[in-house]
């Protein structure tokens, strides 16, 4: 049975990181529609009128306008937000960054790979998440 793609929001302002993991969502086995936004700010406002809403959001803490911990509060707060997998994408290795992530509604707390393969173990946990949304 074929699978339908998943409508993926990656919300990322760094163009090294989006190409990372477009390429990350496309070797975890399932094709991907993905769109890309670059601030908080814009990814709200998306959000707000965006029907249908994603399967899975893909967010960084690090935004222009709105970090990243900003947009997990709001969105949980929108009548359609509660219900959309969120997936923290980040740089940052901290325990209280994970903790108030996972407190706010993300689903994953997952860190940005410092290598190539590093970015392989990723597509794998992307390819988890991915089977528990099917």
């Amino acid at each position: 049975m074929e699978q339908k793609p998943l409508h993926v929001l990656l919300i990322e302002d760094n163009p090294a990181d989006v190409v990372l993991t477009r390429m990350t969502l496309k070797e975890s086995g399932r094709m991907h529609e993905l769109l890309v936004i670059g601030d908080g700010e814009a990814a709200l406002a998306y959000l707000r009128v965006a029907s249908p809403a994603p399967d899975l959001i893909v967010l960084d803490l690090n935004l222009p306008k709105l970090d990243g911990f900003a947009v997990l509060e709001q969105l949980r707060g929108m009548p359609a937000g509660g219900r959309v997998p969120v997936a923290v994408l980040t740089s940052s290795q901290l325990a209280e960054d994970r903790e108030r992530a996972l407190k706010l509604g993300a689903g994953a707390f997952l860190e940005k790979p410092g290598s190539l393969s590093g970015y392989r173990d990723l597509a794998r946990e992307f390819e988890s998440l991915c089977q528990q949304l099917a």
